[in-house]
C-alpha cells in the first residue's frame, strides 16, 4: 500500500482527497500519524547512521531542512487535536494544506 505523503496530497484534486484519499476524520488521522512517523523515521536516520529508514521517504525528505520537518510534525500534532473537535473537515483539511506548504 502507498502511503501519501503531504508533497503528494497538495497536487492531487481536492474532490480526489475528499473521497478517495482522505475522505473522512479517521483517515486524516491515520494519513496524518503516518506521515508524521515517517518524518521522525526520516529525522532519526539522518542523526543515526544505524537507524533505518525506508528509501522511498529518504528520497522525498531529503534536503529539507530540519527545521521545516520539525515545524511539520508540530503542525501536525495540532492538527490531529483540532481534528477532535466538532469542525466542518473540509474547510479543516483546506486549512492544514495552506499550513504544510506555507499558505
Amino acid at each position: 500500500m502507498y502511503v501519501y505523503g503531504f508533497c503528494d496530497i497538495v497536487l492531487i484534486e481536492d474532490q480526489k482527497i475528499y473521497n478517495d484519499i482522505i475522505p473522512d476524520k479517521q483517515s486524516a488521522k491515520n494519513v496524518l500519524f503516518k506521515i508524521e512517523e515517517a518524518i521522525i523515521c526520516y529525522l532519526n536516520f539522518i542523526s543515526n547512521d544505524k537507524f533505518e529508514c525506508d528509501s522511498f521517504i529518504v528520497n522525498i525528505l531529503k534536503g529539507k531542512k530540519i527545521d521545516d520537518l520539525t515545524n511539520y510534525i508540530s503542525i501536525i500534532e495540532d492538527e490531529i487535536k483540532n481534528l477532535e473537535y466538532n469542525v466542518n473537515y473540509k474547510l479543516w483539511l483546506d486549512n492544514l494544506f495552506a499550513k504544510l506548504i506555507g499558505g
